[in-house]
């Protein structure tokens, strides 16, 4: 195979079609090379958005046969499970109307529809429906009661602890659903109240459904805080891909000014930073010059988005992505090391509850315990310990990872 970054590629690939390559438009790689673009595609969750990508600039016909048949089987795959789940959507948003409990949908559920050009260039894990905190119990009792699957018997405990309650997979298919009461993951301290984004929400129009949707200025910094506080950059492209969409589809009326002084205001203004930041140098996203500088509040921000950098091109390169808890583990001491350990392997019942999909009632949660040991020295054992024992690039990554874990929640 050619000497090609892969990564870079793939960027390159996934700008807007009305953006020159800065490779040039004619790219020649062998099959190997081709197989790899779509094995990170895959990988990155953008094998439809890279197909369609692709055939706006006219290159599928320098795809092999055989991959250009596969990618295209794949878009209208995600194009047709979209759909199902737009008619799963629908049948919900019916039940919920019925009992005057209203929804409003949260990424991909409004995404894949309501901002990409067509429903299949998204790949939408599950729905994400937001329901006001007072109707989370009668929203879990509902859910239940149209086909999902819950054994749990939800409790107050549940909404105090948890953003959004444990999924509701339904019976016999593969359409998953969760149910948020916020966005907020209890970990930040933050004046952000969800009130807003329900008192600013607009119609999603998605078929004939009352559901809503955030506003456009409320999307990005949602999807900001998203990828930066809930999920720390341990995330794919997409997230920087659907920034870069919104921000195409709404830059007529694009309230900056709005999303700079609530960033600021919510203590979000790091996260918001680097996300954009990521999506305007590496997508080029349209934002706007001097939104960046008004968001960068020092200069730990520059160390930090080099960090976001690397972090993002391991996913799917064979690197291994330093998970939050193993970053912090290596500036500890062995009693804090040890604390960390015992808080990983014996989580607090609800938590287990809530992962495992099990009642939070004794005997029956410490069955679920020997799995996640099990998890756990299956999967970052061998990190943990050349952490510990200061080994290797994994260690070097940890330390760089504590500091912008530090750095956001400061």
């Amino acid at each position: 195979m050619q000497n090609v970054d892969i990564y870079q590629l793939l960027l390159e690939l996934l700008k807007p079609v009305s953006v020159p390559l800065n490779e040039g438009e004619r790219i020649e790689l062998d099959p190997a090379g081709w197989d790899q673009v779509f094995q990170l595609a895959a990988v990155q969750s953008v094998t439809p958005l890279l197909y369609d990508r692709l055939k706006g600039r006219g290159m599928l016909e320098i795809v092999p046969e055989e991959m250009r048949v596969q990618l295209k089987a794949e878009f209208r795959k995600n194009a047709l499970r979209n759909l199902a789940l737009y008619s799963e959507l629908s049948r919900i948003s019916k039940a919920f109307e019925a009992e005057g409990i209203p929804i409003l949908l949260l990424k991909g559920a409004h995404l894949a529809r309501g901002v990409y050009e067509t429903a299949g260039l998204r790949v939408v894990g599950d729905l994400d429906l937001l329901v006001p905190r007072q109707d989370m119990l009668r929203s879990a009792e509902l859910i239940q009661s149209i086909g999902y699957d819950g054994s749990h018997v939800f409790t107050e405990d549940w909404i105090n602890s948890f953003k959004h309650l444990p999924e509701f997979v339904k019976r016999g298919s593969f359409e998953k659903v969760e149910l948020h009461s916020t966005i907020d993951d209890f970990k930040k301290a933050t004046t952000f109240k969800i009130d807003v984004f329900w008192d600013e929400s607009v119609p999603a129009n998605v078929d004939e459904t009352g559901l809503l949707a955030l506003s456009p200025e409320n999307l990005i910094l949602h999807l900001c805080f998203h990828n930066a506080y809930s999920h720390l950059f341990e995330f794919s492209l997409r997230p920087y891909c659907d920034l870069q969409t919104v921000i195409a589809r709404c830059k007529d009326n694009l309230d900056w000014d709005r999303i700079v002084e609530r960033a600021i205001e919510w203590d979000w203004a790091r996260g918001v930073y680097l996300s954009l930041r990521f999506a305007a140098e590496c997508l080029t996203a349209d934002v706007p010059p001097g939104v960046l500088e008004r968001l960068m509040s020092d200069q730990g921000m520059e160390e930090a988005y080099q960090v976001v950098l690397r972090q993002v091109r391991l996913v799917g390169l064979g690197g291994e992505v330093v998970l939050a808890n193993l970053a912090l583990y290596s500036e500890m001491n062995a009693v804090q090391r040890g604390r960390l350990i015992l808080q990983r392997l014996f989580p607090a019942r609800l938590e287990m509850a809530m992962k495992y999909g099990v009642k939070p009632d004794l005997p029956g949660i410490l069955r679920v315990y020997p799995k996640r040991w099990w998890f756990i020295l299956r999967n970052y054992s061998r990190s943990y310990l050349d952490v510990t024992a200061g080994k290797g690039t994994v260690t070097d990554s940890a330390v760089q990872k504590a500091a912008i874990v530090r750095w956001l929640y400061e």
